[in-house]
């Protein structure tokens, strides 16, 4: 800990009050993290508390990285001596990391549950939370599936119902998209494409087409309800999909402050 003088003050190895530690921070003090597994969660506390937090990437920043003399001591006082001369001057940069917003950050976190899904991209899984947002703002699957456009039209006259045609006054990102690729949605898992086939035989194709689409999409809901992976995931493929999506996550935040 230093003090606005840059002096050092305290140094502890490990900090077992960390609580206390949290109640003593306020608008004045300014924090500084190296970037590990859970530093974006201790960042959020640290701010709810109005302190400024800066998460580090250690790789970018040389005092560390190129240190021939690195233990967690040094780091720790050369992260901390970098931070002062960065917030009493202003000359010296500090290489961060993104930090996404918690939206975000659950936003990220629902689309690499979605696409454990055999034939699931990011795509598919985004256009889907775009639509329905919240899943447990449906009651029952048919209230979400009505939303989305995936309920034909009901006529009941006489004590006779008559199914219609699908409804357009819906929503359609998710329905376009899986439309477009239900081929490959039902290719990819063996229920799926048994029951794309058999239901296509049966009733024709466009049925076919819509019925697979609603049990995607109430599987998607299960998922997100319950928060568990899909139970027959391609291990290997899901860590393809998920490096991906990072790729094109990476170009994107590249690209946005040249543009």
């Amino acid at each position: 800990m230093l003090t606005r003088q840059g002096e050092e003050v305290r140094f502890e190895g490990a900090c077992r009050e960390f609580g206390k530690y949290m109640e003593g921070l306020g608008e004045t003090d300014v924090v500084v993290l190296e970037a590990s597994t859970g530093s974006f969660w201790w960042a959020d506390q640290i701010e709810a508390k109005g302190a400024r937090c800066f998460v580090v990437d250690p790789q970018k920043f040389r005092i560390i990285k190129d240190s021939w003399n690195k233990t967690d001591k040094h780091d720790a006082r050369n992260l901390a001596k970098a931070l002062w001369v960065h917030v009493a001057t202003g000359e010296f940069g500090i290489p961060t990391v993104y930090k996404p917003t918690g939206v975000v950050r659950e936003l990220q976190s629902q689309v690499e549950l979605l696409i454990s899904i055999k034939g699931v991209t990011p795509l598919i899984a985004l256009a889907f939370l775009a639509d329905v947002a919240d899943g447990r703002r449906f009651r029952t699957l048919r209230k979400m599936n009505a939303y989305l456009g995936l309920v034909p039209r009901a006529s009941n006259s006489g004590g006779k119902s008559r199914p219609g045609h699908m409804t357009r006054e819906s929503r359609q990102l998710t329905r376009t998209i899986l439309t477009k690729c239900v081929h490959h949605v039902a290719a990819s898992s063996e229920s799926l494409e048994r029951s794309y086939r058999e239901l296509r035989e049966k009733r024709g194709t466009g049925r076919a087409r819509i019925a697979v689409i609603r049990k995607l999409c109430g599987m998607m809901r299960r998922m997100l309800l319950s928060g568990k992976q899909y139970r027959w995931m391609d291990r290997g493929l899901y860590e393809k999909k998920l490096r991906q999506y990072e790729r094109v996550l990476k170009r994107v935040k590249e690209e946005r402050p040249a543009a």
